[in-house]
């Protein structure tokens, strides 16, 4: 990837045409960098894209030696915290399944005591945590949709998530059910539909 000295005096002026002449020269190789690690091509695309965005939203560019260099190590960091992301969401769903199908048996009275503490709690959640909640656990999306959809930063959806979880924690063992894992709680919640 061969990157023009023309094309990086302009990327310090923050000239807009010459990041459309950087993306023209060296988007191909990039994608092709990104795919070979997550072997999706729109995924790949989005990588890119977002490599070149946060070049384009950096206030100071003196201290990139080598653009070329920088871009690649970019994509494959990219690309390496994506798989790893991903790589604990299947943790997660995996410990979720686990978890559901070695359940303690709850009598009719225990689970009606449950379903009032997490539904108030849950009630109790601010209004922008209890729907990104309800986006991840009962719809399903991902922190990176769930980022989009409501408009936050992907950091943002993370906290809101652990904020609820602990607080849902928290109310669970006030109200003597500290023998419920906080994964049964999340699928109690998803399955009662409580959120």
């Amino acid at each position: 990837m061969k990157i023009s000295d023309s094309i990086i005096e302009g990327l310090g002026k923050r000239d807009e045409k010459a990041y459309a002449d950087l993306f023209d020269a060296c988007y191909a190789q990039l994608h092709e960098l990104a795919y070979t690690y997550v072997l999706d091509y729109d995924l790949a695309d989005d990588i890119v894209q977002e490599v070149l965005i946060t070049l384009y939203e950096r206030a100071n560019m003196e201290d990139i030696a080598n653009l070329a260099s920088y871009l690649r190590i970019s994509v494959r960091n990219r690309s390496f915290n994506y798989l790893r992301n991903l790589s604990l969401e299947v943790q997660h769903r995996d410990l979720y399944i686990q978890e559901f199908s070695q359940r303690e048996e709850l009598d009719e009275s225990e689970m009606a005591a449950v379903y009032d503490v997490l539904k108030r709690e849950v009630s109790n959640l601010p209004k922008s945590c209890r729907k990104i909640c309800q986006l991840r656990f009962y719809d399903g999306l991902k922190i990176r949709e769930i980022a989009e959809a409501v408009g936050v930063s992907e950091g943002t959806v993370k906290a809101q998530l652990h904020r609820a979880l602990i607080a849902i924690k928290n109310a669970m063992k006030e109200d003597g059910f500290s023998h419920l894992s906080l994964i049964k709680c999340v699928i109690f919640m998803i399955f009662f539909h409580i959120l």
